[in-house]
C-alpha cells in the first residue's frame, strides 16, 4: 500500500482486469487497539503473473482525496 494506490496478491485465474474498477476493505489498527476500515474505490492499472499460482494487481485509489477529508 502507499499514498496512491495498492499492489494486491491475488490467485492466479481471478476474474480481473486492467481498467477494472473495485473496492478496497483497508483494516487500519490505532494505538488504541480499536480497527478502522477504509473502503477504497480504487482503478486496476495492470495485472501481471508472479508464479504459476500467484498474480499480482497494481491499482490506484480514486478520490483518495474526498474519502480523506470525512474522516
Amino acid at each position: 500500500m502507499s499514498a496512491g494506490g495498492a499492489s494486491i496478491r491475488l490467485l492466479r485465474g481471478t476474474a480481473i482486469q486492467s481498467v477494472s474498477q473495485l473496492y478496497l476493505w483497508m483494516p487500519l489498527t490505532l494505538k488504541s487497539g480499536e480497527f478502522h476500515y477504509l473502503r477504497l474505490k480504487s482503478k486496476v492499472i495492470r495485472v501481471t503473473e508472479k508464479s504459476m499460482e500467484i498474480c499480482c494487481c497494481t491499482s490506484n485509489f480514486v478520490n483518495l482525496q474526498k474519502m480523506i477529508y470525512r474522516h
